[in-house]
């Protein structure tokens, strides 16, 4: 895993992916929260809504933001989303 985060088997940008994911985990985060998160590792806050759309992403009824099943399987398994 720290091999993927710090990029040296991934491209730059799959590892930034595999960087924010890992970083939020299973946790909700506001929005606000999520924007810098997303900031932190070069991504624009407005990513957030594509991440949402491609269920990267969830927002719950408490209005936080959550990796999907989709992330937390990806992140466990990074070539697994390549099969599919």
């Amino acid at each position: 895993m720290a091999d993927a985060i710090s990029g040296a088997s991934q491209h730059p940008e799959e590892a930034r992916y595999l960087a924010v994911m890992a970083e939020w985990g299973r946790r909700g985060l506001t929005r606000d929260e999520s924007s810098r998160l997303f900031r932190k590792h070069g991504f624009s806050p407005q990513a957030a809504g594509g991440w949402v759309k491609g269920d990267w992403l969830e927002v719950r009824d408490d209005g936080r933001r959550y990796l999907s099943d989709r992330s937390l399987q990806w992140l466990a398994d990074p070539e697994a989303d390549d099969e599919q």
